[in-house]
C-alpha cells in the first residue's frame, strides 16, 4: 500500500495484485471483502467513485479464479468441456487481457459504470464493446479468417484505441480497425478465388 501512495495507477496496481494474491487461496467473497477493508480507504483518498473502487476490487478477486497458480475455474470448465487443462488455461490467458483491462477503464472513466452525461455513456459504451470484441479478436488471432501477424498488431493497437474514452481516439481506433477488416476480407476473397 505504501507503494502504491506515490500515484493512482500505482495504487491500482498495487490494490489489483494484493485482491489476486487474496484470491488464490481464499473464496471470491472473502479476497472482495478484504480487498474492501484493505484498499478502498486509499483509492477513495484518489477521489475514485466508490462504487467504481468496488467493481475494480470485485474483478480482481474474481479475476484470480482463472490465474496461475491456482486457477480452479481452469479446472471447472476442462471438466465439463472433457478437454486438456493446460490448453484450456492457454485459451483463459489469450482471454484474459481484456479483463484485466476492464477494472481499470471503471476507475479513469465513470461513463462505462453508467455515471455521467447519457451522450457519452452511449457513445463510450458502444465504442468499448466494439474495442472489446477487437481485443478478443486479435488474442485469439481470429477475425473472419485466422489472422496473420501484422492483423494482430493491429487489432490488439485499434482496440486499445477504441478502450480509451475520446472520440478523437476512438476515430483513430475505428481507422485501424478498418484496415485489419478489409486485409480480412481481401484475404478471404482471395482464398475462395483460389479454391
Amino acid at each position: 500500500m505504501e507503494l502504491g501512495e506515490s500515484n493512482l495507477f500505482m495504487s491500482l496496481l498495487m490494490t489489483g495484485i494484493l485482491v489476486m494474491i487474496l484470491g488464490t487461496g481464499l473464496p471470491t467473497t472473502a479476497a472482495y471483502i478484504l480487498g474492501v477493508i484493505v484498499a478502498q480507504p486509499m483509492l477513495e483518498t484518489w477521489g475514485v467513485v466508490p462504487i467504481a473502487g468496488h467493481l475494480f476490487i470485485l474483478y480482481y478477486s474474481t479475476l484470480a479464479t482463472i490465474t496461475p497458480p491456482v486457477c480452479p475455474t481452469v479446472f471447472v470448465v476442462r471438466a465439463i468441456a472433457k478437454s486438456n487443462w493446460l490448453k484450456t488455461a492457454w485459451v483463459a490467458i489469450r482471454l484474459a487481457p481484456l479483463l484485466y483491462i476492464t477494472p481499470f477503464l471503471f476507475i479513469y472513466d465513470s461513463t462505462l459504470i453508467l455515471i455521467g452525461d447519457l451522450k457519452y455513456i452511449l457513445l463510450n459504451v458502444c465504442t468499448a464493446m466494439i474495442g472489446s470484441i477487437v481485443i478478443v479478436s486479435g488474442t485469439m488471432g481470429q477475425l473472419m479468417t485466422k489472422c496473420n501477424f501484422l492483423e494482430i498488431i493491429i487489432l490488439i493497437s485499434s482496440s486499445f484505441f477504441l478502450l480509451i474514452p475520446s472520440l478523437k481516439i476512438d476515430i483513430l481506433g475505428f481507422i485501424f480497425f478498418s484496415i485489419a477488416l478489409f486485409s480480412q476480407i481481401l484475404r478471404k476473397k482471395y482464398f475462395l478465388l483460389k479454391k
